[in-house]
């Protein structure tokens, strides 16, 4: 994530721009809405188009 947070292609955009991305959380309902959220919102600030409803556990 690190390198995604930097990185920039040619036209010095983020690497992760224009690329959807969805959540999987293994475990029971116990935290993972949590979880769920936290790392929606870290892929969304390095580029990643995150749908809404793209996430599971």
């Amino acid at each position: 994530m690190d390198t995604m947070m930097s990185g920039t292609d040619d036209d010095d955009r983020p690497v992760a721009y224009n690329r959807v991305a969805a959540v999987v959380v293994t475990g029971d309902e116990d935290g993972a809405h949590h979880v769920i959220s936290e790392i929606s919102s870290t892929i969304a600030e390095i580029g990643y188009t995150v749908p809404r409803q793209t996430w599971t556990y």
